[in-house]
């Protein structure tokens, strides 16, 4: 199955912007057994060193259980694939899979002890170009 259109989100820290695929009251179910996700996905511009964001790969079967894969933003603003593997997995039923999401996540505010507990800070942002999502 390949699922192909560009789709950009904008993340602003320290917020978290999500893309899910819709699921109706009935949703259908696809066979995810010995698959593996992959999502090209880049982020403009590159993510400082400083930013603590990353990107989250997630799967649900319909008991809600997840199969979740996390990886830390790019510091280049170059294509790259992210793999959502879902071969041998115990956490989910891959069979039963009704949903997928790509979330694109940034760290909280800084903390500190004046200011009602929130440090002064500029936001990073970054957008996130997501190209292609495959199932093999």
């Amino acid at each position: 199955m390949l699922v192909r259109k560009l789709l950009m989100v904008d993340a602003l820290s320290p917020n978290h912007l999500e893309h899910t695929l819709p699921t109706p009251s009935d949703p259908p179910k696809v066979l995810w057994t010995n698959k593996v996700i992959s999502v090209r996905l880049k982020v403009d511009p590159a993510a400082p060193t400083t930013f603590s964001g990353g990107i989250l790969l997630f799967a649900q079967d319909t008991t809600w259980a997840g199969q979740y894969q996390w990886t830390a933003f790019p510091t280049d603003n170059e294509w790259h694939t992210y793999m959502l593997d879902m071969t041998g997995t115990t956490s989910v039923n891959p069979a039963q899979i009704i949903q997928f999401a790509v979330q694109i996540a940034s760290a909280g505010a800084p903390t500190a002890t004046d200011d009602a507990g929130v440090a002064p800070f500029t936001p990073t942002t970054v957008t996130a170009y997501i190209d292609t999502i495959t199932v093999q």
